[in-house]
């Protein structure tokens, strides 16, 4: 039980963390390359798991991580099914949700002041 808590905690915050900046990225900032990378990201959905399970695994093998955690959570980063959630969602949302977020003091990167990190 306490290996499915540590997998699933760690591969969700993960995933969140990740996704949520592609996200952002994809839906708000210019960027070269931007759509061509977000159509690889949708070309990625379109792969089966099974074709890149061995070649997933073989990797994960060279680089030492059978047998640890880290072996099983890192495959589960590269998500591209929450990369197009959360640049879906982040597109609906207004520009002057993020407007008002810059006149607070806060910036695209991070906060910029202490009366936004509060």
């Amino acid at each position: 039980m306490w290996n499915t808590i540590v997998y699933s905690v760690v591969s969700v915050i993960g995933v969140l963390l990740f996704a949520s900046m592609a996200g952002y990225a994809f839906a708000k900032k210019r960027f070269p390359g931007k759509e061509t990378m977000f159509w690889s990201f949708l070309a990625m959905l379109m792969v089966p798991y099974h074709v890149t399970m061995i070649p997933t695994f073989i990797v994960i093998s060279e680089l030492g991580g059978v047998d640890t955690y880290w072996g099983m959570i890192l495959p589960t980063l590269a998500n591209a099914q929450a990369v197009f959630l959360m640049r879906q969602f982040i597109a609906s949302l207004p520009d002057s949700l993020f407007e008002a977020a810059r006149l607070d003091g806060c910036s695209s990167g991070g906060c910029t002041s202490r009366s936004c990190c509060r």
